[in-house]
């Protein structure tokens, strides 16, 4: 899969976890947190994904890689959560959050790929 096909999809990820966000129902503290959560993690993941399309270098894209995969687990964390708590459908959250863990082990293959390279120069 090449770059740019990975950042489509995370945009679209992106773009996804906040319409989710914004949907989730204020039943509750954690449900409001919920909310909160998954908005914050989506546009850090949304802020980091331009980041990576500019600066594809060294360790520093190494780390912006490791920030990536912390905001996707943390986005599908919340969307579990949300089908366990009943917050919404499992049918419309399952496939976000296997496209999550799909683009987390994108990214993780990815550092490896960065790590190995960086480790023989």
């Amino acid at each position: 899969m090449n770059p740019e096909e990975i950042r489509l999809r995370t945009d679209t990820l992106v773009a996804t976890c906040i319409k989710v966000g914004r949907l989730i129902p204020a039943r509750d503290h954690l449900s409001e947190m919920a909310r909160v959560e998954l908005l914050r993690r989506a546009a850090d993941l949304g802020i980091i994904s331009k980041s990576l399309s500019v600066s594809q270098v060294g360790r520093y894209f190494g780390e912006r890689l490791n920030k990536a995969i912390d905001h996707v687990n943390g986005c599908a964390f919340w969307m579990q959560l949300g089908i366990e708590e009943g917050w919404m459908d499992a049918a419309i959250l399952t496939p976000i959050v296997q496209e999550c863990d799909n683009l987390s082990r994108i990214f993780i293959l990815t550092v490896k790929n960065v790590e190995s390279k960086l480790d023989k120069s």
